[in-house]
């Protein structure tokens, strides 16, 4: 038989070269629906918490088609309207959003096989893959409602449509590359910083036939492209603030949490006061807490655009007033980014351990002395990204893009979120340089092997190793966590063993644990006990509404009405459109024998959310408490 004509066998060389990348993406991608299957089964499942819930509640409103528009974003937008659609297509569905986005990590992985055999080689690429495969914090960050998923696919997409650009500078390589800029900008704004790093890297370069006017004319196309996703959003802050903000305004509270007296560069807890109310409409509480102090500090009303220029300088203020203190800080936060532990925002990815056995298999628990996966990726990462002599020249480009992405973060505060996008592009570094070391010893170049070993052994040391807290784990909020969740789920008494394990060894002003665990003892009925924890919330927080609505339903579940009558009222003068609150009043009202009155309180709380079960004006002896019939807090 002849052989097959020579274009037949590339273009079979083509297609089989595919066939590993698909290999990846069907094991990634089945890696993760085991992985939601078994945290399906725990309680933190349905359970969100901070950004994870504004997410979702803005997303739940954009599909509603209900925006916040009388404000310049706070938040980029992209990630809720991606969001927003998959509650669409999925119907709210909390299980099917994380399928899409368990899909996205898994396409994520083949990009960073993509990726990698192209700018080194094809071994590479597949190494990185598989580590990017089984890389548990990935696999975590994809299973809640957080914007990795999305910014690192769009992210990869946009490197390699730069890598495309290298090989063949077209116009079309560059506004792709550009518009997905754009839209990384829009889900995360920290990434405009990349794109002053692509222009110069373009620029420096020295290409044949490529000279001058034809390197700016391609910048300038994909400065173009970058524009464009970012132009609307500019516009609508604009058009409903009155402020030029070019995508959002959180970026002065996020600096000033990573730059005062007061902040260890990892914690974002501290900041300010939250709000726990129940509102029918989206409330974000880190907008709402950044505005409340830069209000009270300075005594005034003050625009978006000046709350955030507010943080900024304050934040620059740590810098002036103690630079030793701050660049001490900063140097902790730069040990942060390379250590291996994985630093919480919402809440520890370790609790999932728990109840998921890929993720006790996949990471470390928090004591062991090797943090995998980073406490291995991460070494070799540094390694290779300073083991120069191989690839292509996107390589530099890639350098370059994780050092100033790295600064940026350090900038700011360092959690194992924010360096999650860091983790593809370094998983093909790590990939290089531990196949170079093969090389090296089997090659028999010992001399090359043996430096490359003593500095992969001292980066082990440094990024396993335990200094400034870094380790430091908040025990008593996570059992508040768990606590939190399971009275959620309606599941009482697991609420009840949790919460009061928090609540007793909580700080006075960790008031969380004591305000979930009033509700759960009001639910349980010991009305004693919750009138207790409600009061030592107000204690240290006289503002927290939610807590004095309860408190409102102690007393009244206890008999005394006129001293429930006088919490309730407070609280509506606090906030009119509190639903447990409306739904309380409704009852005295109904009590004392205003019905047309309570019936218009009734009718409040249903606008503000609250579903109103049958009877609850007129309940029966035995009736549970208030937030067993209504469900809201």
């Amino acid at each position: 038989m002849p052989p097959p004509p020579r274009a037949a066998q590339s273009r079979f060389r083509r297609v089989a070269s595919w066939w590993p990348l698909i290999a990846i993406f069907v094991a990634a991608l089945g890696l993760r629906l085991v992985y939601l299957a078994q945290t399906a089964h725990g309680p933190l499942f349905d359970s969100f918490h901070t950004d994870a819930r504004w997410h979702s509640a803005w997303a739940k409103h954009i599909a509603e088609g209900r925006w916040n528009t009388d404000r310049p974003f706070f938040r980029a937008p992209l990630y809720p309207l991606f969001l927003a659609g998959a509650y669409r297509i999925t119907g709210d569905s909390f299980l099917g959003a994380r399928v899409l986005q368990h899909v996205l990590g898994a396409l994520s992985c083949a990009l960073v096989g993509l990726l990698g055999a192209r700018a080194f080689n094809a071994r590479v690429g597949w190494v990185a893959g598989v580590i990017c495969a089984v890389y548990a914090p990935l696999i975590y960050f994809e299973n809640e409602l957080l914007i990795p998923s999305l910014a690192i696919t769009l992210f990869l997409t946009m490197l390699l449509f730069l890598e495309a650009a290298d090989r063949r500078s077209t116009w079309w390589n560059w506004l792709a590359a550009g518009l997905l800029l754009g839209m990384c900008a829009i889900t995360r704004p920290t990434f405009l910083a990349l794109g002053p790093v692509v222009v110069l890297w373009w620029l420096a370069r020295r290409l044949p036939g490529r000279g001058w006017r034809l390197r700016v004319r391609d910048t300038a196309i994909f400065t173009a492209g970058a524009v464009l996703p970012i132009l609307p959003v500019t516009l609508h802050n604009r058009i409903n603030g009155g402020e030029w903000v070019l995508i959002s305004t959180q970026g002065g509270a996020n600096f000033f949490i990573g730059n005062n007296p007061e902040a260890d560069g990892k914690t974002a807890f501290a900041f300010a006061p939250l709000r726990w109310e129940e509102h029918a409409e989206y409330v974000d509480n880190v907008w709402w807490a950044s505005r409340v102090n830069a209000e009270t500090l300075t005594g005034r009303q003050m625009s978006e655009q000046a709350i955030s220029r507010f943080w900024y300088e304050k934040g620059l203020d740590f810098w002036r007033e103690q630079p030793s203190a701050a660049l001490k800080l900063t140097l902790h936060k730069a040990y942060y980014l390379l250590n291996a532990f994985e630093i919480e925002s919402n809440r520890s990815m370790y609790l999932d351990r728990l109840w998921s056995a890929v993720a006790t298999v996949l990471l470390s628990s928090e004591q062991c002395p090797i943090a995998y996966p980073f406490g291995v990726v991460g070494p070799l990462a540094l390694v290779g990204l300073c083991w120069r002599g191989r690839g292509r020249s996107v390589v530099a480009l890639l350098r370059w893009v994780v050092l100033c992405y790295a600064v940026v973060i350090v900038a700011f505060f360092v959690t194992g979120r924010f360096r999650a996008p860091l983790v593809p592009v370094l998983a093909i570094f790590a990939a290089d340089a531990a196949l170079r070391l093969m090389g090296a010893v089997r090659a028999r170049e010992f001399a090359t092997a043996r430096i490359v070993s003593f500095a992969l052994i001292g980066m082990f040391v440094l990024c396993n190793s335990a200094l400034f807290g870094v380790r430091d784990i908040d025990f008593t909020r996570q059992a508040g966590i768990i606590g939190a969740a399971y009275r959620e789920d309606g599941q009482l008494r697991l609420a009840q063993a949790y919460l009061a394990k928090a609540a007793e060894e909580a700080e006075p002003e960790n008031f969380a644990a004591h305000l979930d665990l009033g509700w759960v003892e009001l639910q349980l009925g010991d009305n004693a006990a919750a009138e207790s924890c409600f009061r030592r919330v107000l204690d240290v927080v006289p503002q927290m509404t939610d807590a004095r609505s309860g408190l409102g339903a102690a007393l009244l579940e206890q008999g005394r009405t006129a001293e429930a009558r006088e919490q309730l009222e407070q609280a509506l003068m606090e906030i009119p459109e509190h639903a447990t609150t409306l739904l309380l009043v409704a009852r005295l009202e109904y009590q004392a024998g205003h019905a047309e009155r309570a019936e218009q309180l009734l009718d409040r709380a249903r606008m503000s959310g609250a579903q109103v079960p049958p009877g609850w004006l007129a309940p029966a002896e035995s009736s549970p408490a208030p937030e067993t019939q209504t469900g809201v807090p």
